[in-house]
């Protein structure tokens, strides 16, 4: 049995929207794989191409603004960051510490989830 192009895309969609739900943003790692409905998406890929079909122009606009909706969306790709900043870095893991989700420390901070784990480890073992 074959799926059309349009129901893999809002499977795809419809995980995202899970993993959006589960973490509170819609800015997901470049190796994210979301299990959905039992099944592995490739999630940071699926993005990264949704965005890339946004670049150049080929997204269809009803795509365009279901992404759009979700918590976090931006088309733009995310920041490392600068790899050290003692202010920015004591202020991440106060509020790591203080129970916040990395999800929204990232975006706050406009940072991949990636960097604040990175800093988080770092602040966490400053002699490593």
């Amino acid at each position: 049995m074959t799926i059309s192009r349009t129901d893999r895309w809002q499977y795809r969609f419809n995980a995202l929207v899970q993993y959006t739900n589960r973490t509170g943003t819609s800015l997901v790692p470049a190796t994210q794989v979301e299990v959905y409905e039992g099944k592995n998406v490739a999630l940071g890929a699926w993005v990264a191409y949704n965005r890339q079909q946004y670049r150049a122009g080929e997204l269809p606009l009803e795509r365009k603004q279901a992404l759009e909706q979700l918590a976090g969306w931006h088309w733009e790709k995310q920041k490392p960051g600068r790899r050290y900043d003692m202010t920015r870095d004591a202020e991440i893991a106060k509020r790591y510490q203080s129970g916040e989700r990395v999800g929204m420390i990232a975006d706050s901070f406009n940072l991949s989830r990636q960097r604040v784990h990175q800093i988080l480890k770092k602040v966490s073992s400053p002699n490593v």
